[in-house]
């Protein structure tokens, strides 16, 4: 069997970047962490308007913009100092949060982040297969993506690169069988949430299908 010769466009590592994410102070309580990722607005998103190109600019890549933004729920957060990453909160650390039946009012988003970030730093030699590699490694989600100079640019998440990524024809030389998972989490429609939380964190899985009459929904 031959592949087809024809080029793929494979997308840039710019084309994956979220300049929007939600960016959050340490201080922030965690009740309104999880509102304002709900909701999937940001208080401090960067301005595409504001870009600069790729160079040896020592302000880095891109410049921050007091836009607001608003858009799907946020699956991560990236928790800042001034114009400092100091650390990462992510949807898989508030389940695992909300299943330790712990009471939410009393936590601020220091408490909970992730002071160990794993980054990407945007670089003429990266690409997406960085990108990929760096989230596959790390059981990570989202990515932070860091100018040359450390200043935030945004972030990559496997979800946009789904999204972005063409159908490759080596994919064609596998069938569904082999790359399909054997075993998923099924509950009824009748579940509580703490209990869907709790076989989300126990089987390490990030959604759970649900079923009414045998059939799912």
């Amino acid at each position: 069997m031959q592949f087809d010769s024809n080029p793929v466009a494979v997308p840039t590592v710019e084309d994956l970047i979220n300049l929007h994410p939600l960016t959050l102070p340490p201080d922030t309580p965690l009740i309104e962490v999880i509102a304002l990722m709900s909701q999937g607005k940001n208080l401090a998103a960067l301005s595409t308007s504001n870009l600069i190109s790729l160079g040896n600019s020592k302000e880095g890549l891109y410049r921050r913009s007091p836009q607001i933004s608003s858009g799907g729920a946020a699956t991560c957060v990236l928790v800042m100092e001034g114009t400092a990453l100091v650390g990462i909160f992510t949807a898989r650390d508030l389940i695992a949060i909300v299943e330790r039946e712990v009471n939410l009012g009393e936590i601020h988003l220091r408490d909970v982040m992730r002071r160990s970030v794993v980054t990407l730093t945007l670089s003429d030699s990266c690409n997406i297969f960085t990108a990929i590699c760096l989230l596959a490694q790390n059981h990570h989600d989202d990515l932070p993506v860091l100018a040359p100079y450390g200043s935030l640019i945004g972030t990559i998440s496997l979800e946009r690169i789904c999204w972005q990524l063409p159908p490759l024809n080596p994919l064609k030389l596998q069938r569904v069988s082999e790359v399909m998972r054997n075993s998923v989490v099924q509950v009824p429609l009748t579940t509580s949430i703490l209990t869907l939380i709790q076989l989300m964190v126990a089987e390490d899985v990030s959604f759970i299908f649900l079923t009414a009459g045998g059939k799912t929904m």
